[in-house]
């Protein structure tokens, strides 16, 4: 069936409303935007594909150290915790505003390096040589991302617990066997086990990128597994690195304790990543009900007895608390409740007091 662009209004009245449950409905956006990717309606009730159990974590888990660690600049320091500093790229220097950039070469700045915030994605300004750069421009866009709620059109609440910042660092050569881009290599990891690896290469722009799919430990192809415009049939086939092995020792430390999350590395001169991801893709980025992946990621042992209802059973409705408490989550009020309720149960059975994590 041909996809048909809808009209111009009712495409405005789709923007305004997803808006709307933006800041009064973060679990109706979800579902709104899941229905856009797959055509189907998510199962946040009894979640059983992996983007649904993502999802599910997303609303409902424990989110106080996500703020961390989607910092770019604060997950630095558990990087570093994690006996793993050594692959850190080279910082420059850390700013709240553009204007406090150094362009003249007194200071750390060298001629050549990137300009990304800490509190975003997709948002990085590759400078080539320093002396020409635009700087007014470079400033005026710094500045706009700054100011931008990332977060908030995806349901990921836990972007609104970090403080923006501008961060330099070295800039890394690309790899010209695969395009004009380094390669990106996006480890899922369950428990502490990668178990998949996505290969991101020939990047011109954050949705114009060429992807691959491969199993962590024999790096077989499942690129079929990846969904929507990433997917290429005719994708290259991407070698197993030679840093594979120290990747997934990386990986799998600083995975450790956690029931999902999403490690990006590269391989520069040995191996570089920083980049820590607790919502992979937002919960739309693997094709529901095809992949192993499936059956690995679980939820709260104290939510699962409650998602398993037998069929013909009816549910309990939301109390008024429960929508109250969905409403304020964006908000400043939202935000302080949810900091100050305790943890909740591990989305993995006999984690204890690491439920804080999620």
């Amino acid at each position: 069936m041909t996809y048909r662009k809808p009209p111009f209004l009712l495409r405005k009245w789709q923007r305004l409303q997803m808006r709307y449950y933006a800041y009064r409905n973060p679990e109706k956006l979800v579902r709104i935007r899941y229905r856009q990717r797959f055509g189907t309606d998510p199962d946040l009730e009894n979640p059983r594909t992996f983007n649904e159990k993502v999802l599910w974590m997303m609303l409902h888990a424990d989110t106080t150290r996500w703020s961390q660690l989607a910092d770019k600049y604060r997950v630095r320091e558990y990087v570093e915790q994690c006996g793993l500093g050594w692959m850190l790229n080279e910082l420059y220097g850390v700013w709240e505003s553009a204007e406090e950039i150094d362009f003249s070469g007194r200071g750390n700045v060298p001629d050549t390096f990137v300009l990304k915030t800490n509190n975003g994605y997709g948002q990085v300004i590759i400078v080539n040589d320093r002396q020409k750069a635009d700087i007014r421009s470079i400033r005026r866009t710094l500045n706009h991302t700054l100011r931008k709620k990332f977060g908030r059109m995806t349901a990921e609440h836990h972007y609104f617990g970090i403080k923006p910042r501008i961060i330099a660092e070295r800039l890394l050569p690309s790899e010209p066997a695969f395009g004009n881009s380094l390669i990106d290599y996006k480890f899922y990891c369950f428990d502490g086990n990668p178990y998949c690896c996505m290969v991101c290469y020939n990047r011109k722009s954050p949705s114009d990128v060429k992807t691959g799919l491969y199993d962590a430990r024999t790096w077989k192809n499942i690129g079929h597994y990846v969904t929507g415009k990433y997917y290429d049939p005719h994708q290259c086939d991407i070698p197993r690195p030679a840093s594979l092995d120290r990747m997934l020792d990386a990986a799998k430390r600083l995975s450790s304790g956690f029931p999902q999350v999403r490690v990006d590395l590269y391989e520069v001169a040995g191996i570089r990543g920083t980049d820590i991801h607790l919502i992979c893709r937002y919960g739309y980025g693997i094709q529901p009900g095809v992949s192993g992946i499936d059956g690995i990621a679980n939820l709260p042992a104290a939510r699962q007895a409650d998602a398993t209802v037998a069929p013909g059973t009816a549910r309990a409705p939301r109390t008024a608390e429960g929508r109250r408490q969905i409403k304020t989550a964006g908000s400043p009020e939202g935000r302080v409740q949810q900091a100050a309720r305790p943890a909740r149960h591990s989305p993995l059975p006999g984690y204890g007091e690491r439920a804080v994590i999620l």
